[in-house]
Formats: C-alpha cells, structure tokens, sequence
C-alpha cells in the first residue's frame, strides 16, 4: 500500500489536477491578448478593452462661422416688430376714428 488515506489522497489529486487546469486556462487567456498595454502597440495605436490594437481615430472639428444666421435672426426680429407695431397703430386709428364719428348705417330702417 502506497497511500494510508486513499479518500484524502483522492481528495488532494482531484484539487490538484483543477489547479492545474485553471493555471493552463489563465495562461493559454493571457497568451491570445495582443497587447496589455499602449505600449505594446504601434506609436499611432492603442490598446482597446478587448486587447488588441486599435488605429486612433481621426476627429475633424469644423469651425462654423454663426454671424450670417445671426443677422438673419435679428433681421426677422426687428421685421416683425414693426408688423405687430403697425398693427397695433392701426388698431388705435381705427378705435379712435370711431369714437369721434358718428354711426350712420349704410341702409337705414327708417328715412
């Protein structure tokens, strides 16, 4: 008889040989990354989440030049001003026009 405990030897074998499966595991994961870190990478690269190396993306930024719809605005501002002005002028004339006249009716009843 080699072993005294054959239940806690099995025991121990069988932790063993999962031990030994995760170790493999881990490093067969480690050994399929590309890269760990920007360094790793080319100089114009970087190191994205899924561990490869990834081209930096170009972003253009525009500079949008706002003062010709600016003056439009302003312009369509200051237009309907004087229409609601006009109007409301307008308003006061015909208001006080027909307080100073007299009603006739075009068609009267009587004659």
């Amino acid at each position: 008889m080699l072993f005294k405990n054959k239940k806690g030897e099995v025991a121990s074998i069988i932790l063993l040989i999962i031990v030994i499966i995760v170790i493999i595991s881990y490093g067969i994961k480690m050994s399929g990354r590309e890269c760990n870190a920007n360094i790793d990478c080319k100089e114009n690269q970087y190191c994205g989440s899924d561990f490869k190396c990834h081209d930096f993306k170009i972003i253009k930024i525009y500079k949008h030049d706002l003062l010709i719809p600016a003056i439009i605005v302003a312009a369509a501002l200051v237009i309907g001003a004087v229409i609601l002005r006009k109007k409301k002028y307008e308003a006061e004339q015909t208001q006080y026009d027909y307080q100073t006249q007299e009603y006739q009716p075009e068609n009267p009843y009587y004659k």
